[in-house]
């Protein structure tokens, strides 16, 4: 069964987090863009054993694709010169998880 929770029950997210699975751009024009490249300003996403279980790293990447092209993250924007998003807006956001049936 598929249901959304908060990211931050099944990963660790954080900046400067150089082994994580995929990483956030944090800020300037592709903000919420994910990428493969580390860089200790973006927003590193790491599972956790229970994220591990219930979400498979490669879809989490998918998700956190199709969230920027739908301009999810817009509302989430600060800063007027330089655009940035928080890593409590990443932390918070809903993701799809696969969780056994009841």
């Amino acid at each position: 069964m598929i249901k959304y929770d908060e990211l931050f029950k099944y990963a660790l997210v954080k900046t400067k987090l150089e082994d994580a699975d995929f990483w956030i751009q944090k800020r300037g024009n592709a903000v919420g863009l994910p990428v493969m490249e580390y860089s200790e300003h973006n927003i590193g996403i790491k599972l956790n054993a229970l994220g591990r279980s219930v979400i498979d790293p490669r879809f989490l990447w998918y998700q956190f694709e199709f969230l920027h092209a739908r301009g999810e993250w817009t509302k989430e924007i600060r800063g007027s010169v330089i655009p940035f998003i928080s890593v409590s807006s990443v932390k918070n956001i809903l993701v799809a998880v696969d969780v056994p049936d009841d």
